[in-house]
């Protein structure tokens, strides 16, 4: 349905009236932006090398505690193996030193011949 040449042209004339009165900052509201390709491709490489140095930041992070936890594990093995070797010389030594204070070793002997029977149970004999 078409209108007449002076509906149209009063149509337009309301149009611009009321784009003229509007303020401009509402006109200054309205920007295009326009990206082109090059500006997209460099966009998204800077956005992979971000990215790609945000994970291998936190993959370093994580590796270094890994290596940390190790050298732990390692340093806490070698201070159990010397608290166990000093354990079993404090045990030897108060074990004789207990041996000769009560004077088990006086009355013990020296056995001549030593026969052992083999049976369900292994039994020594001394004469």
């Amino acid at each position: 349905m078409g209108y007449s040449p002076y509906r149209n042209a009063l149509r337009q004339a309301k149009m611009t009236e009321n784009y003229n009165n509007q303020p401009q900052e509402a006109a200054r509201e309205i920007v295009k932006i326009s990206i082109s390709p090059v500006m997209m491709i460099i966009l998204l490489f800077v956005m992979f090398m971000l990215l790609g140095t945000l994970y291998l930041m936190n993959f370093n992070k994580v590796a270094t505690k890994g290596y940390i936890l190790k050298r732990l594990e390692v340093s806490q093995q070698e201070l159990k193996d010397q608290s166990d070797l000093k354990t079993l010389n404090l045990a030897k030594a108060r074990a004789m030193t207990q041996m000769i204070a009560s004077g088990s070793l006086d009355n013990m002997r020296k056995p001549g011949k030593v026969s052992y029977v083999y049976g369900d149970s292994i039994i020594a004999k001394a004469n």
